[in-house]
């Protein structure tokens, strides 16, 4: 749970700081882009066929 809690505060600056116009260096946005894909995208627990990476 404290892991859901850091990251939902790690994404929700790092939008703030896009929507106020903050962010200034490639890695600024490619952190927000990686935190909104794993929010709309969670990985899952385990692959349904059973592959193991």
């Amino acid at each position: 749970m404290v892991k859901k809690i850091f990251f939902l505060d790690q994404l929700g600056a790092l939008e703030a700081a896009h929507e106020d116009r903050l962010l200034d260096k490639q890695r600024e946005y490619v952190a927000l882009g990686q935190l909104l894909f794993m929010h709309k995208n969670p990985p899952q627990s385990s692959p349904s066929n059973g592959v193991r990476f």
